[in-house]
């Protein structure tokens, strides 16, 4: 029981996190957040997409605490992280946010 509480509680801490990290990151990053739909018996789950001149990434955080991280190089088209994490407390958000920030600095 105390998981479902831990799980849900995710996406409302991603959205508490995301207008501070957002409103660092530098003029040159494009980033946009949004809860995707739910089809039928699915969980919630978030996608934020970033831009650089040079790169694009892509993070998709489900309720359960499973995220999956894709980023890639516009220059090239090469690959250059697609991990599977998973995050459940604050500190594992602002963790992983951090991760993204670094990688597209």
């Amino acid at each position: 029981m105390g998981r479902i509480e831990i799980v849900f509680m995710v996406i409302a801490l991603f959205w508490q996190e995301f207008e501070a990290w957002q409103g660092a990151l530098p003029p040159s990053v494009t980033s946009t957040a949004r809860e995707l739909e739910q089809p039928s018996g699915a969980g919630r789950a978030v996608q934020l997409d970033l831009a650089t001149p040079g790169r694009l990434v892509q993070v998709t955080i489900w309720e359960s605490g499973d995220v999956d991280l894709i980023m890639g190089d516009l220059s090239t088209g090469e690959i250059l992280a697609n991990e599977h994490r998973e995050v459940t407390t604050r500190i594992g958000l602002r963790g992983l946010l951090g991760d993204v920030s670094e990688a597209i600095s």
